[in-house]
């Protein structure tokens, strides 16, 4: 983001530019951790990591007041949040979180402020019928075509996506949520 203020032996490849090709391509499967997108304290940290180590990298101007500072929190707001998702979702998304981050999840909850009881907002999960519930996978023996189709309930069928070319070892997994259920 800003390789002029680094000196040669601080410089990196561009790593997500890297993986931006690599999910161009049939043979990509890229799982991205939930933890790669940086939530603005998370980028101020690192920010005062990195200069602390000797890296002459400029603070995250919040509220800008010169062009040179308007450019700096673009730059850096090019890389905050989700920027990496568009990237490397060029090809499929898996969301799931892998079953390690799961258990740090439970093990290390999130601390809540109180919930009002005024609130008309209610949270619930789903016991069955959900998207885990139904999830099927099947890989594919050898090189094909498919398509996509959706059956309603009165049997019709709509194509959505067709001729998919796949190859073999291809993992291909569906599922759907229960509206019923839910």
């Amino acid at each position: 983001t800003f390789p002029e203020a680094l000196r040669p032996e601080q410089r990196i490849d561009d790593a997500l530019a890297e993986l931006g090709r690599l999910a161009l391509t049939p043979e990509a499967n890229i799982i991205k951790l939930p933890n790669i997108s940086a939530s603005m304290p998370q980028m101020h940290a690192a920010i005062a990591e990195l200069q602390k180590q000797g890296y002459a990298l400029p603070a995250y101007p919040a509220e800008p007041t010169s062009d040179a500072e308007r450019d700096v929190q673009a730059r850096y707001d090019r890389v905050k949040g989700s920027a990496v998702n568009p990237v490397l979702r060029e090809g499929n998304s898996d969301r799931r979180a892998p079953k390690a981050v799961k258990a740090y999840a439970r093990q290390n909850p999130h601390r809540m402020g109180v919930w009002s009881a005024d609130s008309q907002a209610h949270v619930a999960s789903m016991s069955e019928g959900d998207f885990l519930a139904n999830e099927q996978s099947v890989t594919v023996d050898a090189a094909t075509t498919a398509r996509i189709e959706h059956v309603s309930a009165d049997g019709g069928v709509t194509v959505l996506k067709d001729g998919l070319k796949l190859q073999a070892g291809e993992v291909l997994d569906a599922t759907f949520m229960s509206v019923g259920r839910l």
